[in-house]
């Protein structure tokens, strides 16, 4: 890849890598080593200077006024390439569990989304990828040392761990404690804290967190554990029911306490709940039809 000069004027920082790894973290280290050494690894931009690695750069770069940064320039074929670049260009960053739990989300969305979409890529010649083949452009891939435009027969797992630096088995861990709590459950938000605050190991967090949630199973058989979707139901119900006293609440201050501006905010917050729901609604209609085919496929099959 040819590497050329940019003004810092024309580039900005990838929403995906403020989502992930935020916008507060400390570059003073990388202030005094491009000030005694100069910026020695160029930044990774897209051609409209949306920059795909090097955020920290950028910001150490204006702390010192620089007025243009060596540059490459790649262009992803789909926002889930660009999802997969980033956050392999930060395996070696050091990253706190929240910031680890992102990538893991972002990871697994965007392979799935490049599986779904493989028997319906064509290739140059008309013909279309087949399920082994990349759906990684090789031009993207050039850019990250020893990566391999081809994706091999591993897991999605095993992908997402070594896209992010972890041990797989660690990085399972990690997904399971942080799904619960993404979904508001105390003991494994408190859980996490402690893992970041106390060097609590996460295999341990693991086992206090399914623990928590062992229940007594029917008819006198040995406890289990609860199922994520328990798990969400739970805390979904526990969620509608704080919801719906902090509205009546809301109702009952004084005019005097009123605030348009919050309440508006609130309202829009509220205008996503239709659409939350609609999307249940369409998996069980899903889940519905496809409980009433099963009979007719199988009648079909022995009348044949």
């Amino acid at each position: 890849m040819q590497m050329d000069f940019r003004k810092l004027s024309e580039l900005k920082m990838h929403p995906v890598s403020l989502n992930i790894y935020g916008k507060d973290e400390d570059v003073a280290d990388l202030v005094k080593s491009i000030r005694g050494n100069g910026l020695l690894t160029p930044l990774t931009v897209k051609p409209d200077g949306t920059i795909l690695s090097g955020n920290r750069r950028y910001r150490a770069a204006v702390e010192l006024g620089l007025e243009e940064v060596p540059c490459v320039t790649a262009e992803p074929q789909s926002p889930e390439e660009e999802d997969i670049f980033i956050v392999e260009a930060n395996k070696n960053r050091v990253k706190n569990d929240k910031q680890l739990y992102k990538e893991i989300k972002r990871l697994e969305a965007a392979y799935a989304a490049l599986d779904g979409r493989k028997q319906r890529r064509k290739k140059n010649d008309g013909s279309y990828f087949t399920k082994d083949e990349p759906c990684i452009s090789a031009s993207l891939a050039e850019l990250s040392p020893g990566k391999k435009p081809a994706r091999n027969k591993r897991t999605v797992s095993a992908m997402v761990a070594d896209a992010i630096g972890m041990k797989e088995r660690c990085m399972q861990r990690l997904k399971y404690v942080g799904d619960r709590a993404a979904i508001g459950n105390e003991t494994a938000a408190q859980l996490l804290i402690r893992v970041e605050k106390e060097n609590l190991p996460l295999g341990t967090a693991e086992r206090l967190l399914k623990k928590s949630l062992k229940v007594q199973a029917a008819d006198g058989e040995p406890e289990r554990e609860k199922t994520l979707f328990e798990v969400c139901v739970e805390q979904a119900g526990k969620n509608v029911k704080q919801l719906l006293c902090t509205l009546d609440k809301l109702a009952e201050i004084p005019d005097d306490e009123y605030n348009p501006f919050l309440c508006d905010s609130f309202r829009d917050e509220l205008r996503f709940l239709p659409q939350a729901i609609a999307r249940l609604d369409e998996k069980e209609r899903a889940r519905r039809q496809a409980r009433e085919q099963k009979p007719s496929a199988a009648g079909g099959e022995s009348a044949a």
